[in-house]
């Protein structure tokens, strides 16, 4: 039996900004975002805002299949406040900040490459390098801390005849392991652990564990100087370069006026969509999309290599559960052919069942049963 489900509200993808004082992360808001937030220089309270993902096949799908509305992906961006150095001896107040983002999916490091005479870098010169080094060093500090509470709790556990003794002594050898990384100041990105463990891992929220995209951020005057394509750095974390100060202005013009700054700065795009195709990518996500019906046509994110039931449960649970067999088709097929009539003549939409694994761009209808 066929039935028909109410899409369930998808958490968004969360990604936090941090970052020196001063290293333009709230300017960086305001350009992603188009929010107003005041740059509140050594503030302790983090900003917020929730954008939709700008998504051209998404677009174009509202186009062939006309329905009441289309419903694209959002992204929750959190910007932190300063992270500020502390000199030896002095306890370092990043935990209490960091521990605002644990539950982020994807860190923005924001790295100051501009001068101004004005607003001069707290530690009185520029070196991205460095200010990198700084940033990841405070990462570290606050996942040890997390990690060295925790070994202390259950080293106290564990001398007693608990029933859950076994997990906790596997959960120590794990946490162990990562000590041992923290320490020798490497990232966590790589390390493997059972599930049990993985879960348990993931409640801690260790932040050298999450995925990075480094942003160079630039003045004005070195736009034209930029890399036109995104790098890695030396742990393999996307790289790009943009001046988060000009792409704030010219999100502040109207419409029509934008394309002539962006000319004048020599600029092809935006930064919001370059960010989020890199946050992507270093979070192994990929876009699919669910349409056909006159209601709506809608954007969803689901993890790189994924099945098909995966993708039914991203919309609803009852899809996972029932899950018969998915109608796919490709975006680029479809775009191509106009509409599903003529993609099925041109045998481009098939049936896929539970082994199938979605790709970027799919168009699916996932049928089920109660």
């Amino acid at each position: 039996m066929l039935v028909f489900a109410t899409p369930r509200h998808e958490s968004p993808m969360k990604i936090g900004i941090i970052g020196l004082p001063r290293s333009g992360k709230t300017t960086l808001l305001g350009a992603l975002t188009g929010a107003t937030c005041e740059d509140q220089g050594y503030a302790r309270e983090a900003n917020r805002a929730t954008i939709p993902v700008p998504e051209p096949r998404l677009d174009r799908l509202y186009e062939i299949f006309q329905p009441k509305k289309k419903t694209p992906a959002s992204i929750d961006f959190v910007d932190l406040p300063g992270l500020e150095t502390t000199k030896p001896g002095e306890k370092s107040t990043a935990p209490q900040v960091l521990a605002q983002v644990r539950q982020v999916d994807c860190l923005l490091l924001v790295l100051r490459a501009f001068e101004k005479d004005a607003d001069p870098h707290p530690s009185g010169s520029i070196d991205p390098l460095r200010d990198l080094d700084t940033l990841r060093n405070e990462l570290v500090f606050a996942d040890l801390e997390i990690v060295s509470n925790r070994l202390e709790r259950i080293a106290a556990q564990v001398k007693k005849p608990v029933p859950d003794r076994e997990e906790l002594l596997a959960e120590q050898e794990s946490l162990l392991r990562v000590q041992q990384v923290l320490e020798e100041g490497g990232h966590l990105r790589d390390l493997e652990f059972p599930p049990q463990i993985e879960k348990r891992l993931k409640s801690y929220g260790l932040l050298r564990r999450k995925p990075e995209v480094l942003v160079i951020n630039l003045g004005e005057n070195e736009i034209s100087n930029a890399p036109t394509h995104e790098t890695d750095d030396s742990e393999g974390a996307p790289r790009i370069a943009l001046s988060a100060e000009a792409e704030k202005e010219i999100q502040s013009l109207e419409e029509e006026d934008r394309d002539l700054f962006m000319e004048e700065y020599g600029l092809t795009e935006l930064t919001t969509p370059r960010i989020i195709r890199a946050s992507y990518g270093a979070c192994g996500l990929i876009s699919f999309f669910t349409g056909g019906g006159p209601d709506e046509v809608r954007a969803w994110t689901l993890p790189l290599g994924a099945l098909a039931p995966q993708a039914g449960g991203a919309i609803h649970s009852d899809l996972e559960r029932g899950f018969i067999r998915a109608e796919v088709v490709h975006y680029d097929d479809l775009d191509r052919c106009g509409d599903i009539k003529s993609a099925k003549a041109e045998g481009v939409w098939r049936l896929e069942g539970k082994e199938y694994s979605v790709a970027d761009g799919d168009v699916i209808t996932i049928r089920f049963s109660t």
